[in-house]
């Protein structure tokens, strides 16, 4: 089964006030990196495409950007013909090494966490779970903190239930 990108609640502001400085700490690059990483997930909980693209863009940057929205409206078109519709009930990280740039004030995260997610289909809901290990990019981008690249390292099914 395919990566789940949802989130159930609101979006995140990722200002970049240390934007001046050139380094940030382990700490807050941790905290920067989950914080994209809900406003990525908060995405999938719209359903109008400038919408969708809008809220994408706060936390995506480049082609990275154009790939995760085409992925996103794949979806929304299956679920148009009747497919499964996800929520995501709880995400939880279970941990993040950071590597900093010497070049950049970037950085890199490396990411472990699992999500838990409802899946409705045929009038029947069931909950699934799948871990997640996924390096993360990230750079400071017109004054916001962005995601430029994600590759996904392991993905595994933890299950579901009925």
């Amino acid at each position: 089964s395919g990566a789940i990108w949802f989130w159930s609640s609101s979006r995140i502001q990722l200002t970049n006030p240390l934007m001046a400085q050139q380094k940030v700490t382990n700490l807050q690059a941790t905290d920067v990196t989950h914080s994209l990483m809900h406003n990525l997930y908060h995405s999938f909980d719209r359903r109008d495409e400038s919408v969708i693209y809008d809220q994408l863009a706060t936390c995506v940057s480049g082609d990275l950007l154009r790939e995760i929205y085409i992925q996103i409206m794949e979806r929304v078109t299956l679920e148009d013909q009747g497919g499964a519709q996800v929520k995501i009930d709880e995400i939880d990280v279970l941990s993040t090494e950071t590597a900093f740039r010497e070049d950049s004030p970037g950085f890199k995260s490396s990411v472990k966490w699992n999500v838990i997610g409802s899946v409705g289909h045929w009038g029947h809901v069931h909950t699934r779970a799948n871990q997640y290990d996924a390096d993360f990019g990230v750079e400071p981008i017109e004054g916001a903190w962005k995601i430029v690249s994600l590759r996904i390292t392991d993905e595994t099914s933890l299950g579901s239930s009925n």
